[in-house]
């Protein structure tokens, strides 16, 4: 399976494959030709017009009540301050012993141990 060539044919995208007129469109980079009819233009041009202003209009509209929306979103957030530390307890010094308390914990039915961390911490 790995010895096989794969091949993906690339899209030939030519006067020959594609219509005339969509030929000559694309490349003449004109989207939007006459529709011959003066009126019919200047409908459409009317329609774009009224289209993009009425979006203006509902943008400028929608402005103050999005930016309120925004303050009210931040305000709900309540970010911690990366520089102000808790006070910390002061840590026992760190002497690679478990105390007895933690052998305990740890194993509550082995007396030996837990005597053995006692005695240690009282000779302390």
């Amino acid at each position: 399976m790995g010895q096989l060539d794969a091949l993906v044919p690339a899209p030939i995208y030519d006067e020959k494959t594609i219509p005339k007129q969509n030929y000559e469109i694309m490349f003449a980079q004109d989207f939007s030709g006459s529709s011959g009819d003066l009126q019919t233009d200047n409908n459409a041009v009317q329609f774009l017009q009224t289209a993009t202003n009425s979006e203006a209009m509902v943008d400028t509209e929608e402005a103050p009540i999005e930016a309120e929306e925004r303050t009210m979103i931040m305000d709900d957030l309540q970010l911690e301050n990366p520089v102000a530390q808790a006070p910390q307890a002061p840590a026992p010094p760190n002497t690679g012993q478990v105390s007895s308390q933690d052998i305990a914990a740890m194993f509550p039915n082995d007396t030996t141990s837990i005597a053995a961390a006692q005695r240690r911490e009282s000779q302390v």
